[in-house]
């Protein structure tokens, strides 16, 4: 096959997997209800990724990319297929554009039974004009998800690919980033993992489209709504093995108390042991005995596997963190140029414990770990690993002058609410104020008043040590109420509760810090930021990075 010149992307059949399309149209996984004029791109090619879409705002690159390649390759009668998912959201939905799309030239568009029902005649119509092809499937997601599970069969059948899962209450995107890097210590440009929180029936397909011919771990970080969801995402991605971080109360409101979220994240291991795949990771927490006991299981941490001697300490204005590692008969200190949290510690213990599994690195022997990779291995997680690790909004510590930001507003649960709380009592000491800035924890159904009491019990803890040093602004309904009963009960000492001040929303919150100037005096302040996603404290740390 001769390729001729063609920028930066001469490279790309190299690289990245392409399959004929009858592959996976002729499938019977796909259940197609219908469909018109297939047969005419019938010998096309799917470039993975590039070939499939659902984002009529972002789509252009990729398909000039096809074009170009296509007119590159036309000596050689290879065609690449442009498709495009029409998906139905909540706010948005794609089958109202299906005119632009075959304007801007789409072979294909992938079509609901329910639409197309509704508009069949139009459909028909329009199609025979641009004389393209379309397919109606029941369900759009679902179809791109089985279209993965092809694709993943198929590479899996000419290559050593393996697939990771991660699932897990709190600490999923961490342990995956964590992993991600350990491994491309060893195997650079071989990685490829879930970008963000790529991590639901939409975004795990596409993290999967993005394997390529060099990938030799696939790390897919998997998100739990319900019952179901976990092992619908582990058969699509055919995962070898598998990471549990936590079992805590998230996402309680869709699977009932804690059972039901040992119940939920285990239809991960369920798929590796019916399946008779690889080992797989669990916390010591997680409930469900026939998985504990399992063979392949390794519960951490454990007697041999473990963090001590863990602290927080500043020098310089600079924070280190400082643990040993226990592993095996190796017992290790490490000083991190940043604030870390047990949970996050706990995090790399499991990653670094898979990694040693995987590849046998032999860490657990003292006398193997002498070697000069090693010894650069444990210098990369010194000097880098957290640093790489750690994403926007997730435990980063950030600094505008006097202020002193913990920006840890990604998500929330008790679980990591805690950690955080345990954190900031760690630091307390090296600043002359705290502001706590929490929003509700949100999805914990009937045990959301429980809960979000429990972490406002412990707040007034904190704040009953701090001598009148802390600040506590609550955002969001549920604090709300909490702390209007005890403020109408008289339940306190009122002078704790004047250190408490609780806001219906964010852009309250924030009308208030504006008017606290509190860059005003030289004091050291500590600002912690935490909540649910949907509070949307990230405004706040925004306010906070910028000129007030």
């Amino acid at each position: 096959m001769k390729l001729k010149k063609i920028n930066p992307i001469n490279d790309i059949l190299n690289k990245h997997f392409y399959f004929k399309i009858s592959d996976f149209s002729n499938n019977s996984i796909l259940k197609i209800t219908d469909e018109f004029n297939l047969n005419n791109f019938k010998d096309y090619y799917i470039l993975f990724p590039y070939s499939i879409n659902t984002d009529t705002r972002i789509f252009q690159e990729n398909l000039n990319l096809i074009d170009d390649l296509n007119k590159a390759l036309i000596e050689d009668k290879l065609k690449f297929i442009k498709i495009f998912v029409c998906i139905k959201g909540e706010n948005f939905d794609s089958h109202n554009f299906i005119n632009e799309l075959l304007e801007k030239n789409i072979d294909l568009v992938i079509i609901e039974q329910n639409f197309y029902q509704l508009n069949k005649e139009n459909l028909l119509n329009l199609f025979k004009k641009y004389n393209k092809a379309f397919i109606v499937v029941n369900d759009s997601i679902r179809f791109i998800g089985l279209t993965s599970k092809i694709f993943i069969k198929k590479v899996k059948a000419i290559s050593d690919l393996k697939v990771i899962g991660i699932t897990g209450s709190a600490g999923k995107t961490t342990t995956k980033n964590i992993l991600y890097n350990l491994l491309s210590f060893f195997f650079k440009d071989q990685i490829i993992y879930s970008k963000k929180s790529f991590n639901n029936e939409l975004g795990v397909p596409f993290s999967i489209f993005s394997i390529n011919k060099y990938t030799k771990y696939a790390i897919l970080e998997m998100g739990m709504r319900g019952f179901g969801q976990i092992e619908y995402l582990a058969n699509i991605a055919d995962i070898d093995y598998g990471i549990i971080t936590s079992i805590g109360p998230a996402h309680i409101l869709q699977v009932g108390n804690i059972m039901g979220v040992n119940k939920a994240k285990g239809e991960l291991l369920k798929y590796l042991i019916n399946n008779n795949k690889e080992f797989f990771i669990i916390p010591t927490e997680y409930k469900i005995k026939k998985h504990v006991k399992n063979p392949k299981s390794f519960i951490l941490p454990n007697k041999n596997y473990y963090i001590f001697n863990y602290k927080i300490i500043n020098k310089n204005n600079t924070f280190f963190t400082i643990f040993n590692l226990k592993f095996g008969k190796l017992s290790k200190k490490f000083e991190i140029n940043s604030i870390l949290s047990k949970g996050i510690l706990r995090n790399f213990l499991m990653a670094l414990f898979f990694v040693n599994k995987l590849i046998n690195l032999k860490l657990n022997k003292a006398k193997e770990i002498k070697n000069e990779v090693l010894l650069n291995f444990f210098n990369f997680i010194e000097k880098d690993l957290f640093n790489k690790s750690l994403e926007e909004n997730r435990f980063n510590f950030k600094r505008n002058g006097n202020l002193y930001i913990l920006d840890d507003c990604y998500n929330s649960n008790p679980l990591s609410m805690k950690e955080n709380l345990n954190v900031v009592f760690k630091i307390s000491n090296y600043f002359d104020k705290i502001h706590l800035i929490f929003g509700d924890m949100l999805e914990l159904g009937k045990f959301s008043k429980f809960y979000h009491l429990l972490i406002f019990n412990k707040i007034l803890n904190l704040l009953n040590k701090s001598k009148y040093k802390i600040k506590v602004f609550l955002v969001g309904s549920e604090f709300n109420k909490i702390f209007n009963k005890i403020s109408k009960n008289d339940i306190l000492n009122n002078d704790i509760l004047n250190d408490v001040l609780s806001f219906k929303n964010v852009d309250d919150l924030i009308d208030h810090i504006k008017q606290l100037k509190i860059r005003d005096n030289k004091e050291k302040i500590l600002i912690d930021i935490k909540g649910s996603r949907a509070i949307h404290l990230e405004k706040v740390v925004n306010i906070l990075l910028s000129d007030l």
